[in-house]
C-alpha cells in the first residue's frame, strides 16, 4: 500500500516537473538547419555573420516569425521561410503594400515585389547590425529575378525583374562583380520598346553568379 502512493508520488512529482520545464521553455519561433545546397526556385538572405543565433535573433526582433537559419558557413549564414519550397510565385506583382504590420514583412520579402519600401526599410535596417546583408530572389517559372546588397543601413545595389514588368528596380550603380560577371541590364526596357534584337533578359543563372560572388553559395 505504502509502495503504491510511493510511487504515484513519484509520478506526480516528474509529471509536475516536465510540466515547469515545458512552461519555462519559450516557443520556437525559428530553427537553426544543416547547410544543404540551394540556390534556384528560391528566396534568401545572405547574412554575413559566424553566429546562427544573432542572427535569427536579429530577424525576430522585426516580428518574424516561423522561419529556419542554417549554421554558419565560410562566415555566411543563409536564411529563409520555412515554406519557400512552396511559395506560389504567380502571386509576384510589381506593386504589392498589402501588409502594415511587421509580422507580414516576412511574407512580403518572400511572396512580393521585394522592392517595396517597407522590406527595403527591413534589410537597410539588418545591415545596420552585420557587415554586410544580401537578398535573393530567384524563380525560373515566373521569371522573377532580384539581387539586392544593403550595407552599414544604406541600400548598396538593388536590382530587381519581373516578367511582364521587365526591370522595375535599378538602385544603385552597378557593382564591382556585375560588371565583371557582364551582368548588364539597366538598358533592358529601352531596349525592348524598342524592338531590339538579340536581347537577353535576366535570368537564374546571373541570380547564382552574383550570389556566389557577393556572398557565398553552397549550390552544388
Amino acid at each position: 500500500m505504502f509502495g503504491w502512493f510511493k510511487e504515484e508520488k513519484k509520478r506526480t512529482t516528474k509529471k509536475n516537473n516536465e510540466k515547469n520545464e515545458t512552461a519555462a521553455t519559450p516557443p520556437q519561433f525559428y530553427k537553426i538547419v544543416p547547410l544543404t545546397p540551394f540556390g534556384y526556385k528560391t528566396t534568401w538572405l545572405a547574412v554575413e555573420s559566424a553566429s546562427s543565433t544573432e542572427v535569427a535573433e536579429a530577424i525576430m526582433a522585426f516580428g518574424y516569425r516561423d522561419f529556419q537559419v542554417t549554421e554558419s558557413w565560410n562566415g555566411w549564414v543563409f536564411v529563409q521561410n520555412m515554406l519557400d519550397s512552396i511559395v506560389d510565385f504567380s502571386k509576384v506583382t510589381a506593386i504589392n503594400d498589402a501588409a502594415e504590420d511587421a509580422a507580414a514583412y516576412w511574407a512580403l520579402l518572400r511572396d512580393s515585389n521585394c522592392m517595396d519600401e517597407k522590406n527595403l526599410t527591413v534589410l537597410k535596417k539588418l545591415s545596420e547590425n552585420f557587415a554586410s546583408i544580401c537578398f535573393f530572389v530567384n524563380h525560373r517559372v515566373s521569371d522573377c529575378y532580384a539581387w539586392v546588397k544593403c550595407e552599414d543601413g544604406e541600400v548598396v545595389r538593388a536590382f530587381e525583374y519581373i516578367e511582364g514588368y521587365g526591370v522595375v528596380i535599378d538602385l544603385g550603380v552597378p557593382t564591382e562583380e556585375e560588371d565583371d560577371l557582364d551582368i548588364y541590364y539597366s538598358e533592358y526596357n529601352l531596349q525592348n520598346e524598342n524592338n531590339e534584337e538579340d536581347i537577353d533578359s535576366p535570368n537564374e543563372n546571373d541570380v547564382i553568379e552574383i550570389a556566389e560572388a557577393w556572398s557565398c553559395l553552397p549550390s552544388s
